[in-house]
């Protein structure tokens, strides 16, 4: 089993600190959050640990105070080394990544298009393409176990009427 020290006890601290003192936290936080303090924190989501367990897959997010908006990026963290490396760059936001069953792609979205799309990143390589172009925005990606295909959801508007439905008396 690998050493995960320093996020478990990070995490452990965190979660020990409000159960113990929330209404005391509760208080305080009114005091010393201001926007200037929001606009530096940072925030670390949808952890994926690799089929080979020796990276963990998230994602970073922050605001970028000059667009004024959320954006967010894919880190690769290596639990031998503890060394973090960051796969995307930009100002936009970054969802759902998913490890290929081969660990060596990672699919996930992305809204640097402008618009909410499926992507995939090979890991050798850092190269990045587009798989999708919809008009509304996919979720739900998963690989198939293979790792030929990607199914995915998306919400599509019902345009006729609805089917009819006999319900058994």
């Amino acid at each position: 089993m690998r050493n995960l020290s320093p996020l478990f006890s990070a995490a452990v601290s965190l979660l020990a600190s409000a159960a113990l003192f929330p209404l005391a936290g509760f208080q305080q936080a009114e005091k010393l959050l201001d926007m200037d303090t929001y606009l530096e924190m940072e925030s670390v989501g949808s952890p994926r640990i690799s089929p080979d367990g020796d990276y963990i897959l998230f994602t970073r997010g922050s605001v970028d105070k000059m667009k004024d908006r959320n954006q967010s990026n894919l880190m690769l963290m290596d639990l031998e080394t503890e060394r973090i490396r960051e796969l995307t760059t930009g100002s936009f936001t970054v969802s759902s990544p998913i490890w290929s069953p081969d660990g060596t792609r990672i699919a996930f979205l992305s809204d640097r298009s402008g618009t909410n799309q499926i992507h995939m990143m090979w890991l050798d390589t850092r190269e990045t393409v587009q798989l999708t172009n919809l008009d509304s925005a996919p979720g739900g990606i998963r690989w198939s176990p293979d790792g030929t295909m990607i199914s995915f959801t998306m919400f599509i508007p019902e345009t006729g009427s609805p089917l009819p439905i006999k319900l058994p008396a």
